[in-house]
């Protein structure tokens, strides 16, 4: 009898653990108080479980993508002007991310030891991404 509670009580935190690990997750760069690159798509992607529905909204332009099998999905937002802050909510069919004061500007790499790279090196930065030698989420 206690064997029978013992293995029902473990069926049981197995289930709940599993439904913990079905949420939306992001990569630890997308949060709150970001600065997104303006004049550019804001590509935004993350993990759910699989054939979710996963809806992304910033800024008034809304996106939606279905993960895959890997659970993997991806949006691409419209380019936008320079502006904010903003609010980006993530949802899925049983939650929501909401990320807030974000604002689309100039986003620039500062090499520390390195006084002759200014900001301006930045543009060959989009160049090689544009031209798909760089992808950003490498970044």
């Amino acid at each position: 009898m206690k064997k029978g509670i013992y293995l029902l009580g473990l069926g049981v935190l197995l289930l709940l653990c599993m439904d913990l690990q079905a949420k939306v997750r992001l990569p630890h760069f997308f949060s709150s108080n970001m600065v997104l690159q303006r004049d550019m798509p804001i590509r935004v992607w993350g993990k759910a479980d699989k054939n979710e529905v996963i809806s992304v909204a910033l800024n008034g332009s809304v996106q939606t993508a279905k993960t895959g099998k890997d659970g993997i999905w991806r949006v691409e937002l419209p380019a936008m002007k320079a502006g904010g802050p903003y609010d980006m909510q993530i949802e899925s069919a049983e939650e929501t991310i909401g990320l807030t004061n974000i604002l689309i500007g100039d986003c620039c790499l500062h090499f520390a030891g390195y006084p002759s790279v200014e900001c301006s090196e930045k543009y060959a930065i989009e160049g090689a991404v544009r031209s798909g030698a760089l992808r950003m989420d490498c970044l």
